[in-house]
């Protein structure tokens, strides 16, 4: 192990209607589902708290292999992108964010059709990208704050309040919920 840490802070994690309630831990599994198959319309989003901004670091990814996969990341290709990628590489959508170390953070990704957002805070990062690859069922855990293939790419930081759903709930911008998400 690294001595990297993604800490989970009494996130209520509402995954399709699967709950769980965590705290402290490096990262969490979810069971694979047929409601992991995301879709043409759905959003992922989540209050982050880097600890440290250097290296590949996953918040959420479904994957067996680089072929069969969905991730939402910071840091890749380049340092300092905010990514989607999905099926062997292809990026969705991704976008220039330079967090700062010690400040939490908003972040959301929303595909409507073939139109994708990314969003900081509320405020939309950057032009709207289309990419109209169709997901597939991809029979694999969902892993949260690391790699789902290796002990690498952890969320260095906290995280709380992570939700997926399958709404475009975001695309335009709003004002972050202040609340726990449900």
């Amino acid at each position: 192990m690294n001595g990297y840490k993604t800490y989970i802070a009494s996130a209520l994690l509402a995954l399709f209607g699967v709950l769980a309630q965590v705290d402290w831990i490096k990262f969490l599994d979810q069971p694979d589902a047929a409601s992991w198959v995301l879709g043409t319309n759905f959003t992922i989003e989540a209050w982050v708290y880097f600890t440290s901004t250097s290296g590949i670091q996953q918040f959420i990814t479904q994957r067996t292999s680089p072929s069969s996969a969905w991730q939402f990341l910071y840091n890749y290709p380049n340092s300092g992108d905010l990514t989607f990628k999905f099926e062997d590489g292809n990026v969705a959508i991704n976008r220039t964010w330079s967090p700062t170390v010690g400040q939490w953070y908003h972040i959301a990704v929303t595909r409507s059709g073939n139109t994708w957002y990314l969003f900081v805070n509320g405020v939309q990062l950057g032009a709207t990208a289309s990419n109209s690859t169709s997901f597939p069922d991809i029979s694999a855990t969902v892993r949260v704050g690391a790699n789902q293939n290796s002990t690498a790419e952890y969320f260095v930081g906290y995280m709380a309040d992570l939700r997926v759903v399958k709404s475009s709930v975001y695309t335009a911008n709003f004002t972050p919920p202040t609340s726990p998400l449900t």
